[in-house]
């Protein structure tokens, strides 16, 4: 028998192996790339080892994963691979949380990993530790998730976890104070999730503002400021009373493009051009 939070559990010590579980909810998480993990742990020697791990294909079987702590007693969270700082990894050394003292470990303490779009957070006892950004998506194609230890029991917890729980949203600080309160994660209600990050799309930097006509022959030529990957319509009108789409699809040619009216003088002596950005 094994040594639960709230008295005697079912499992063993976690340095004899690893429970694993499907990840399928994970892949859930991952749409609308929000993740709560929530866990409760008894660390019995602090050495390399591993919270969670989940495996995905399309990040090199890193996934998402923990460690809390590696043997330096640095706290690690990663998704979307590892270690970039910027996309994947945010950590912190465990000292640097408020009232940490040699005997943290050696009791059960209460961690929570959040992912919520870019905003990456680790609360410990229902407290902010870590609050920083990760800009890597969370994967789709989660498949296995390890619990106290790596793929396949590798760099196993040496002590215990309990309670461990998996939210396919991000749970709100008062969400996560109840569970450091010690509340169950079945009595979490649904409405205690934060909204889904929306990205507002995003138009051209550059306005397409024409900077020179030429003429030569029937033929006019036009030069007008423009951005690489964007593709432009172009309007004309002969009296401004209505235009009426010359071409679609232009290519940008960078900070400047090009585009001959080729012609156009044979049908009207006057040409009015507006530049829109597709």
């Amino acid at each position: 028998r094994g040594r639960g939070r709230r008295g005697f559990g079912l499992g063993d010590h976690l340095s004899s192996g690893s429970p694993t579980w499907d990840g399928e909810l994970l892949s859930a998480a991952g749409i609308n790339n929000q993740v709560t993990i929530s866990f409760w742990q008894f660390v019995d020697l602090v050495t390399d080892s591993v919270s969670f791990w989940a495996t995905s294909p399309s990040q090199g079987n890193r996934g998402l994963s923990a460690h809390s702590p590696w043997s330096n007693e640095q706290i690690y969270w990663d998704t979307a691979g590892c270690c970039n700082a910027e996309t994947q990894r945010v950590n912190a050394p465990i000292a640097e949380f408020t009232g940490f003292d040699d005997w943290l470990w050696d009791d059960w303490n209460h961690y929570v990993f959040v992912k919520d779009g870019d905003t990456k957070e680790v609360w410990l006892n229902g407290e902010p530790f870590i609050v920083s950004t990760s800009t890597g998506d969370l994967a789709q194609d989660f498949e296995t998730l390890y619990i106290g230890a790596g793929i396949n029991g590798a760099n196993s917890l040496e002590g215990f976890i309990d309670e461990f729980a998996v939210f396919a949203s991000a749970l709100t600080p008062e969400a996560i104070a109840m569970l450091a309160d010690g509340d169950s994660p079945m009595d979490i209600p649904a409405d205690m999730a934060r909204p889904v990050p929306v990205t507002e799309p995003t138009g051209p930097s550059v306005e397409p503002t024409i900077q020179s006509v030429s003429v030569s022959g029937d033929d006019v030529t036009l030069t007008f400021d423009s951005e690489d990957g964007i593709t432009y319509r172009i309007l004309v009108s002969e009296n401004l009373e209505g235009f009426t789409e010359l071409v679609s699809g232009v290519a940008s040619g960078g900070a400047s493009t090009t585009y001959t009216d080729a012609g156009a003088l044979a049908a009207s002596a006057t040409r009015y051009y507006v530049i829109v950005a597709e």
